[in-house]
């Protein structure tokens, strides 16, 4: 009985053509600028470490912008890392970039600068950092602070294009650094480790480093740190160690999100013992969650809505166009109803119709919609970097194909609902 509604359906359109083309089009720009904004927001609200982000916990003042709340000296870290105990692994890091790197005598300038991730043994394993080839460094290197590093997968290649960067080195001011791993490709987009270098966009680490090797680092290397009060000069890089300076962020991982609250418990009886009074209340343990909750721009927030009131507009457009294609068939109507079909059966027909152009629209909508991602992607603008998020992904691909059919209903529903209503005496009289 279906293939005869949408043959049918097909009649119709053969009938009205260039209706039928324009509710097309209306529906297919509807469904894309909607997608677009809601694959974007999706995209910026993804978890960025599934499967750790309740158990994976940072130190921060939240009242702080951009991630500096929370920043410790390299003594506070260390006790706070003792804290952690058998309840939990935990990781210190900080962060600074360099011009260049030299390779032998031979010495690369960076475009935008280097980015040095200073952290502790257990980083990688806790941040599921990849590593494409080689080891990260040890608790004893680390103690030792032996001067050895991790590339960047992309800085390897380019410092190394023909041969294994393993065992070579690399020199970050005076130091040479042994290379002992390689790490694959890793951005974690948000990029929660550290908001200093925002929330999204593309760069990051080209080179780890044990956190100890910071008595190595060049005076040119911009450490990112704050100061105390007390003391308003930023600390010398290779002094950071035994500074006052706060540089460093403190993260725990709990083995199951149960252990969350007891690590919670035993990290701020001990604040008030490590920190002054006012900074010791203000901190607190946050999982990823909690510290991305509010990265997503509120033009992505606000686009997203106007995008789903602009496909309303648009439905409500394409039953006004669907109510005016079916008046012209109402002779059909009207003798259909004389032959016996029920209400049930001409609802049933024009919401095939209705289905048939939606489908239309919607395969054109799809290709409109990645179109618009694209185009959003090669966006290059310095205070929207998360344009590069613009993806789409399985789960999205599904909400589009469900908000393609509802629209298609949407629009279909009231104009067949209508026409059932119609008197058949009348609609022949009329016709006549």
């Amino acid at each position: 009985m279906s293939g005869y509604y949408f043959s049918l359906a097909l009649k119709g359109l053969r009938r009205t053509p260039w209706l039928a083309l324009l509710m097309v089009i209306t529906l297919a720009v509807g469904l894309s600028a909607s997608m677009v904004m809601i694959t974007l927001r999706h995209a910026l609200a993804m978890d960025p470490i599934p499967g750790k982000s309740e158990r994976l916990l940072k130190l921060q003042d939240p009242q702080v912008m951009q991630g500096m709340g929370g920043w410790v000296t390299y003594a506070q870290a260390e006790q706070l890392r003792r804290l952690g105990g058998g309840t939990a692994d935990a990781v210190e890091t900080g962060y600074g970039d360099i011009d260049g790197i030299a390779v032998g005598e031979h010495r690369i300038a960076i475009d935008g600068g280097l980015g040095v991730r200073y952290a502790t043994a257990d980083f990688f394993n806790v941040f599921d950092v990849p590593l494409a080839s080689g080891r990260s460094w040890t608790r004893e290197e680390e103690r030792d602070a032996a001067p050895v590093a991790v590339l960047a997968q992309d800085v390897a290649q380019r410092l190394f294009p023909n041969a294994s960067p393993l065992g070579r080195q690399v020199g970050v001011g005076d130091t040479l650094y042994t290379v002992i791993g390689v790490a694959g490709p890793w951005f974690p987009q948000p990029h929660y480790i550290d908001m200093t270098l925002g929330a999204f966009g593309v760069g990051g680490e080209g080179v780890f480093l044990p956190v100890t090797a910071v008595r190595y680092a060049p005076a040119s290397m911009r450490i990112f740190q704050s100061m105390p009060r007390d003391h308003p000069q930023l600390c010398v890089p290779m002094e950071l160690l035994a500074s006052r300076c706060n540089w460093l962020s403190v993260w725990y991982l709990t083995p199951t999100p149960k252990d969350v609250w007891a690590l919670t418990q035993s990290v701020r009886s001990q604040l008030p013992q490590l920190f002054p009074p006012e900074q010791a209340r203000a901190l607190q343990l946050s999982n990823v969650r909690q510290i991305v909750a509010d990265v997503v721009p509120s033009e992505v927030d606000r686009g997203s809505w106007l995008g789903l009131v602009f496909l309303a507009l648009c439905v409500v457009n394409a039953s006004g166009m669907q109510l005016s294609r079916l008046m012209r068939g109402t002779s059909q109507i009207g003798i259909r109803r004389a032959l016996g079909a029920s209400r049930l059966d001409i609802v049933r027909q024009y919401l095939c119709d209705a289905l048939l152009v939606g489908s239309a629209g919607g395969l054109l909508g799809v290709g409109l919609t990645f179109g618009g991602l694209y185009a959003l992607r090669q966006l290059s603008l310095d205070d929207a970097r998360y344009t590069v998020m613009a993806q789409m992904d399985g789960i999205m691909f599904v909400v589009m194909l469900l908000l393609m059919v509802t629209c298609s209903i949407l629009a279909g529903v009231l104009p067949a609902w209508l026409a059932s209503r119609a008197d058949p005496a009348l609609i022949i009289k009329v016709a006549q």
